[in-house]
């Protein structure tokens, strides 16, 4: 099927589209322009009016209606019809993302036509040209696939769409977290700050545009995945733990293409990464008793096929972190016994909370992510003022910013003790109880 003839672009084009509309959208541009050029307005007024034009029109109402092209079809009913037809997953998701905001990106391109114009009768340079419009197209086309795959998953969650912005927030705090990684490691590894270099290729740090728009053009390609894959679950298909991992390869191959000497420091950040990550998968995913079942049984039958397709994110990711973990013990290259001791006890936290999560969430009638969220707070806040270290993890003590901010490489391991490890495995062992025992009034067959 070619782009033309899916379906549910051309629905949307004879919903988006008429006649009228394409003949008003030149015509208020026309006019806007007319109205600057006649306040005395010169070309540079002209091009940052015409790239704020984009920008609001592009990204933000272009998140609109693609998140709006989703809230439609389940306000009005008509989602369980759509997801029945002959359409797969991947017709639907460039179908609804690109017929849904084709009338914004009809006047987008206007827009980014007149910027262009404006900006080379200033004498800018044709290559910088298309650069910058290239970047101001990527930001709006993610911000259209971030507001679309947090709608979806909003949806998923409770069959509610309240929490689309709080998505796009959640997608640009892992963006920014997987950005500042990468420019922490280049602290580590430049004497004085001035170039960055990935791959053998140096970039001044004045002007980093073109690794911005490699970086941005991944990053939307893999959130396109993404939305494909949880709209692949919404049409009830089974989806590949290996996309999944190749996402994770990907992020650390491209952060290790930034590193040239201090790879302790990298498998540090990206276990802080892969944390966090853990605990966004633990809230946006389903955590329901048959869920659960269903894992446990392909578990104990040991039907591996089954369980690539059944493993959720969080236990994708917690591999993810083990692996890391034990790279970064292996890159240290000294204070083995502390630094195990540190590893193990922060997996062991992290094994508590999510069980903890879990078993909050096959008890709690109602909002159990609130409630989860309040234990966190308790857990992080609270009981370390009380016990110290016994319930501090220690991917947030003090300990693990010194490793992570020691420049020098000289850092020390606290004394060499194992009652923060015994302390971690007795809770982490306390909430596999209450989770055995509630999973025991169901048990897999």
């Amino acid at each position: 099927m070619s782009f033309f003839d899916n379906p549910e672009f051309r629905r949307n084009c004879w919903l988006k589209l008429s006649p009228i509309r394409l003949a008003l959208m030149p015509v208020v541009i026309l006019l806007v322009i007319m109205a600057i050029k006649a306040g005395d307005g010169g070309g540079q007024t002209i091009r940052m009016l015409a790239c704020l034009g984009f920008l609001a029109m592009t990204a933000l109402g272009g998140a609109k209606e693609a998140s709006g092209a989703l809230r439609e079809e389940f306000s009005c009913g008509t989602w369980d019809s759509q997801r029945m037809s002959s359409l797969t997953p991947w017709q639907m998701v460039w179908g609804k993302l690109f017929g849904s905001t084709l009338y914004v990106w009809y006047g987008g391109v206007i827009l980014l036509g007149v910027a262009a114009f404006a900006a080379h009768g200033e004498g800018a340079r044709i290559e910088n040209i298309a650069l910058t419009g290239v970047i101001f197209v990527e930001v709006a086309l993610f911000l259209q696939c971030s507001a679309m795959l947090s709608t979806l998953c909003a949806w998923r969650m409770n069959r509610q769409t309240k929490q689309t912005m709080i998505g796009i927030l959640v997608v640009f705090l892992f963006v920014f977290l997987m950005w500042g990684m990468i420019c922490g490691i280049v602290v580590y590894d430049s004497d004085k700050f001035e170039t960055i270099a990935w791959r053998h290729q140096v970039w001044d740090l004045q002007d980093l545009r073109d690794l911005f728009a490699l970086f941005l053009f991944l990053l939307i390609a893999w959130v396109f995945i993404a939305l494909w894959q949880v709209m692949r679950a919404e049409f009830l298909l089974r989806n590949h733990l290996g996309w999944w991992l190749a996402f994770y390869t990907f992020w650390l191959l491209w952060g290790a293409g930034f590193v040239e000497k201090n790879w302790f420091v990298f498998f540090l950040s990206a276990v802080l990464v892969v944390w966090v990550s853990i605990y966004l998968f633990l809230f946006s995913g389903r955590k329901d008793q048959m869920a659960w079942l269903r894992l446990l049984t392909a578990f104990r039958r040991r039907d591996i096929r089954l369980l690539q397709h059944l493993a959720p994110g969080w236990l994708i990711s917690f591999a993810v972190l083990v692996v890391l973990c034990v790279c970064a013990l292996f890159a240290a290259g000294k204070q083995e016994g502390a630094l195990f001791v540190f590893f193990a006890s922060g997996l062991s936290f992290v094994v508590r909370d999510i069980v903890f999560i879990l078993w909050i969430n096959l008890v709690a009638a109602r909002r159990p992510d609130v409630t989860a969220v309040l234990y966190l707070l308790v857990a992080y806040c609270v009981l370390p003022s009380f016990f110290g270290n016994l319930f501090l993890p220690p991917f947030l003590s003090r300990d693990y910013m010194k490793l992570l901010f020691s420049t020098d490489f000289s850092f020390t391991m606290p004394t060499f003790s194992i009652s923060p490890l015994f302390a971690a495995l007795l809770q982490a062992g306390l909430a596999g109880y209450l989770l055995h025992r509630r999973l025991s009034l169901n048990p897999p067959r």
